[in-house]
């Protein structure tokens, strides 16, 4: 099942010859899930840790991870393997985050 950001940005391609069940296509599609997975676990684990003083070093790590991924949505290679669309699904994360600590 394809993550719903990807399959947003899948939606608005124009440019890109993308066939849906092509290999390369389904490697770029799990590389991309895979790292909003990662950014949502190291941001839910950032949360979770907040206001604690003895787990500096897993803080540092999960801001390592945040700034890796973020860094992958805007970079060239992320591009590729997004269609184009690599700070479109970034912002749709980002948002999707901050909209369910809305929540609750």
């Amino acid at each position: 099942m394809k993550n719903k950001l990807v399959e947003q940005a899948m939606a608005t391609r124009k440019d890109y010859d993308i066939k849906d069940g092509d290999p390369v296509t389904n490697l770029c599609i799990a590389v991309v899930e895979q790292a909003a997975k990662d950014y949502r676990s190291a941001y839910k684990k950032l949360k979770m840790l907040n206001g604690n003083n003895y787990c500096k070093k897993e803080k540092a790590q999960c801001q390592k991870t945040m700034r890796e991924i973020r860094a992958f949505f805007h970079s060239d290679y992320g591009d590729i393997l997004t269609f184009g669309k690599g700070e479109y699904i970034f912002e749709r994360l980002v948002n999707e985050l901050l909209d369910d600590d809305l929540k609750y």
